[in-house]
Order: structure tokens, then C-alpha cells, then sequence
């Protein structure tokens, strides 16, 4: 059922980096804190924001709805100079210990606070192992132009190729430094400095990965157009049929997220 007779084969997730392992096995000793304050600490962490036509009612039961389709967003990579960095921004921070104290001073004040050193810990670990955030720094360390955009393309690979000809990118691979404006209407593109805040396709590659960077510290791809259905002998189908949304997250929930069970 997971698998659709053989139609659904997609590569093994990557089991979490060590300090995040720990947190969510229960060895590490913030295990149990972190495990009940796991949403807060993505919130943390996330480098998009949440969009959605909201409804609140106000009463004895205070109740949250969304109306129509939930969306993410994404702005530039610098703030500006009169402003306090929000979400992807604060990963440029250079005083991890500053960037850390404003991580946890942007949430809103509830029940359980983030801990400084576990956000202190996943907060390097992010920054070693998130191709992401490696690609984004590299950008503003070596761009040529003093304005530039990154793009982050719909594919990474070529349609109909085998996903293992191409290698887990770079740090200065996940995204192209571009100078000028463009015409790139399906792609993710980040100005360095100023301009809208720009919303993410549901099926851009980079959706998930941006928006919850501990369900994918690697920054690994998500749902995306290109990911071709299979044979039950193993082969890509010769049609145009893509595999679908539905079917990507019920292979990755069924079979590979079970590691900590293991």
C-alpha cells in the first residue's frame, strides 16, 4: 500500500545529524523539554513564514481558522538598516550567541520557552550541515555584485534522468547567483537587499525544506513535479503520469520515519 505495487521508490531519507538524533531518541537529557517544545523550536528555526487567511473567534473557546489555501513566504537575505531580522535573516547574524538571544526573543510569550542551549546546539548544527543555509552564506561571502539574487530552481535535476547521476549539492550548489532582474516565475529568487516578500510554490522542491529545517536538517528535497512514477520491474514509466503529492508523503511517513523505532 506504501508503495503502490512498486510504483513509489524514492531514496532513503538521511537519519538526522547527531545532536538532533538525541534530542528526538530520548538520550539527550532536554529530550523530553524538547520533544513537548518541538513546534516552538522550528518556529525557531524556519526561514519562510506561514500565510493564510485567518479567522480568529474571541469567546469562552477561543478557536483558530483558516479559510482557503496555507501558503509560505519568503523575503530577502538582509534586513533592512532600521529593522530587526526575521526568519532566513537571522542565520546571518555572525554572533551566534546574538543571533541565538534573538531567535528566542521573536516568539511570542507560552507555556514552554526554548531552552538557550539547545537552541544554541541546533542552531551550529544548522549551520554545518543545512545545504541551505551553507549556499546562502556562500552567496554573500563571494557575490560578485554588490546586488545580486540567488535562485533556487524548481528542478535540481534534469527531468527523466536518474536522480544518483547527480550528487548531494554543494554548499555553493543548491542555488545560481544571478545579477539583474529576471523573469523566473516558478522559481524560488532572493534579492540580497530590499524587494516584496515573494511566495513559495506548494510544489517547489524547496517548500518543506524551508519551512520545517528540523523535519530536513539537510535541506533534502521535497514534493516535487519531476519525481517520475515506476514500474513494478524498478524502471521510470515512459508516460507523462508524475508521481503525486499524496503519494510522496505516505511512502516517506510509512516506511522512513520510523528510525527511532529501530
Amino acid at each position: 500500500m506504501y508503495c503502490s505495487s512498486g510504483k513509489v521508490r524514492l531514496p532513503p531519507l538521511h537519519e538526522p545529524p547527531t545532536p538532533l538524533r538525541e534530542l528526538i531518541a530520548g538520550s539527550h537529557p532536554d529530550s523530553n523539554h524538547f520533544l513537548k517544545t518541538i513546534r516552538q523550536y522550528n518556529n525557531n528555526f524556519q526561514m519562510t513564514s506561514f500565510g493564510a487567511q485567518v479567522v480568529q473567534e474571541e469567546g469562552w473557546i477561543p478557536t483558530f481558522k483558516i479559510q482557503g489555501q496555507v501558503y509560505h513566504r519568503i523575503g530577502f537575505l538582509l534586513p533592512e538598516e532600521t529593522f530587526t531580522p526575521k526568519f532566513l535573516q537571522l542565520y546571518f547574524i555572525a554572533d551566534y550567541n546574538l543571533q541565538a538571544e534573538t531567535r528566542i526573543g521573536i516568539l511570542p510569550p507560552s507555556g514552554r520557552v526554548p531552552r538557550r542551549d539547545v537552541i544554541l546546539l541546533l542552531q551550529a548544527m544548522l549551520h554545518e550541515v543545512n545545504s541551505y543555509i551553507r549556499s546562502f552564506k556562500y552567496a554573500l561571502e563571494n557575490a560578485p555584485f554588490p546586488s545580486f539574487s540567488i535562485v533556487i530552481d524548481t528542478d535540481k535535476w534534469p527531468r527523466d534522468e536518474h536522480e544518483r547521476r547527480y550528487n548531494a549539492p554543494a554548499c555553493n550548489e543548491v542555488a545560481a547567483i544571478i545579477h539583474g532582474e529576471q523573469d523566473r516565475t516558478h522559481d524560488i529568487v532572493l534579492k540580497s537587499k530590499g524587494g516584496a516578500l515573494r511566495r513559495i510554490s506548494e510544489t517547489h522542491r524547496s517548500y518543506d525544506a524551508l519551512q520545517y529545517p528540523l523535519l530536513s536538517p539537510y535541506g533534502d528535497d521535497g514534493y516535487h513535479f519531476g519525481i517520475p512514477l515506476h514500474t513494478p520491474g524498478g524502471q521510470p514509466t515512459m508516460s507523462s503520469k508524475a508521481l503525486l503529492c499524496k503519494a510522496f508523503y505516505s511512502y516517506h511517513f510509512s516506511l522512513q520515519l520510523i528510525w527511532p523505532l529501530r
